[in-house]
């Protein structure tokens, strides 16, 4: 048990009396006050279990009573933890009767238990005290327990509160666990970043060489010609449209050959009516631009319906030849059939 430490009180000095009665109450009350915080409180006894035997399962309960100075309130401030084959209530603490004409008050601690072992066992320990004064720090040793044998052996039994248990189905759990993986990984592979494919580019369908040229020529026909030198131009633009015409239909570079250059190229390719129309169209153009002629006003107009025909004229040889060439050939021995 630990004592208190009391504070200490000064008197007043003889100067600060006026009387000797004022004296004398100083006085007594100085040593009322001396006499009641020099009070330890203690514990007076103790009756720790009821004698006689005892059934695991029964309930018991732990008294102890303490004698306290008059006007201090008690309190339980720590309770340690008990062992795990003993079920503890919750102590309480209560004041009994105060004896008549004392300095000192009765409390009692009850502390419900019960036993389901008999081996001898301690109560945990207990702090009991006022605010942050400690009064009281010691286990409570409790008794052997007894236990009959015999007929009554079958009292023995376990009456602590039952404790669930959860026993896990490994089969379920792990079809379980499963499931809930696949549906895991699923909802992640719906919810990755995907790479945007950009669609392919559409690829404009290119006009034939006689639709560019039949395009070309059309443009033409909306051009104002004015004086000898934008007739001369005129004349040549549309010759160049049937050169280019030429090189995109078979592959002639045209453009970069002279007329009997490119006539040479075409030895073959076309019939001589074409060829001579060809011939015909390109030489024009070459007067007009090398030897300086001067043509008429209305030539122009003429030198592009010329070129258009001259276009004309080679597709449709060309296109001639070319559904021979996917035509089958026959053998010899279908000819002479």
């Amino acid at each position: 048990m630990l004592a208190d430490e009391r504070p200490r009180r000064v008197a007043p000095g003889p100067g600060a009396l006026k009387s000797a009665p004022a004296a004398l109450a100083v006085l007594t009350l100085s040593f009322w006050a001396f006499t009641a915080f020099s009070q330890s409180p203690g514990i007076a006894s103790s009756d720790l279990l009821p004698a006689g035997p005892h059934h695991i399962g029964d309930s018991l309960r732990v008294r102890v009573r303490m004698d306290v100075p008059r006007g201090i309130t008690p309190e339980v401030a720590i309770a340690g933890n008990p062992p795990d084959d003993v079920v503890w209530g919750v102590p309480k603490l209560s004041k009994l009767d105060p004896s008549p004409g004392g300095a000192l008050d009765v409390w009692e601690l009850v502390w419900p238990v019960q036993v389901f072992r008999i081996d001898p066992y301690e109560l945990p320990p207990i702090e009991i005290g006022v605010g942050t004064d400690v009064l009281l720090t010691e286990p409570f040793p409790v008794e052997t327990v007894s236990v009959r044998a015999g007929p009554d052996a079958e009292l023995l039994r376990d009456v602590r509160p039952p404790v669930a248990v959860y026993r896990t189905i490994w089969t379920p759990a792990i079809v379980a666990g499963a499931a809930l993986l696949l549906v895991g990984g699923y909802a992640l592979y719906r919810r990755r970043p995907r790479a945007v494919v950009a669609p392919e580019p559409v690829a404009t369908p290119q006009p034939s060489a006689l639709e560019w040229a039949e395009a070309e020529f059309a443009r033409m026909e909306g051009v104002t010609v004015d004086g000898e030198e934008g007739l001369r131009q005129f004349i040549d633009d549309a010759s160049d449209v049937v050169r280019e015409y030429v090189l995109r239909r078979v592959g002639v570079p045209a453009p970069k050959l002279t007329t009997l250059e490119t006539l040479i190229a075409l030895r073959g390719a076309v019939t001589d009516g074409t060829r001579g129309a060809l011939r015909e169209t390109l030489d024009g153009a070459d007067h007009v631009k090398f030897a300086k002629q001067i043509p008429a006003q209305a030539a122009g107009r003429d030198f592009l319906e010329r070129s258009r025909e001259t276009c004309r004229a080679c597709e449709r040889e060309w296109a001639a030849d070319d559904d021979n060439a996917a035509a089958p050939r026959m053998s010899p021995t279908e000819q002479s059939a």
